[in-house]
């Protein structure tokens, strides 16, 4: 999970020489921007991701 986050990590293969693992980077950079944290929680064949943002929508 220390890996999840970071830009072209991918817990998949390749598909058809098209880059994968960059959104889960660009989505984290974003929520930090804006002063929020993201979290993933992972168990067998489920992750639950929470993001958190002070900003009120």
């Amino acid at each position: 999970m220390d890996k999840l986050f970071d830009f072209g990590y991918s817990t998949k293969h390749s598909v058809g020489g098209r880059a994968r693992g960059a959104g889960l980077c660009i989505v984290q950079s974003v929520v930090k921007k804006h002063g929020g944290r993201i979290e993933a929680v992972s168990s067998e064949g489920v992750t639950k991701f929470t993001v958190h943002s002070p900003l009120r929508l």
